[in-house]
């Protein structure tokens, strides 16, 4: 069984990172992940280029946050999310599960 080590030494596992890619695969939560590649970002404005209502981005963003996936960084009043390790090495995978 292979694993992926990060620069700061976690281990995940590849089989693992593989099944959050597909459990994320849906559309929604796929734009989502793409967007925060390497930025941070509030729901609102994923929301406005998404197309979606503030409920269901908040939703695919707690999913994502629940796995691990994506965090919070506060900014004064507003709560703004990125992607984890974690979370860029499934997003990283998602084109290959697409294919």
């Amino acid at each position: 069984m292979e694993s992926e080590t990060t620069k700061q030494g976690k281990t995940w596992n590849e089989d693992r990172l593989h099944q959050l890619a597909g459990k994320h695969n849906g559309e929604t939560r796929r734009k989502i992940l793409h967007r925060l590649r390497g930025k941070v970002d509030f729901i609102g404005s994923i929301r406005r280029d998404l197309k979606k209502s503030w409920q269901t981005i908040h939703e695919h963003v707690n999913e994502l946050e629940e796995d691990g996936l994506v965090e919070r960084v506060s900014e004064g009043r507003r709560v703004n999310y990125t992607l984890t390790e974690k979370g860029e090495a499934v997003a990283n995978l998602i084109p290959q599960v697409v294919e």
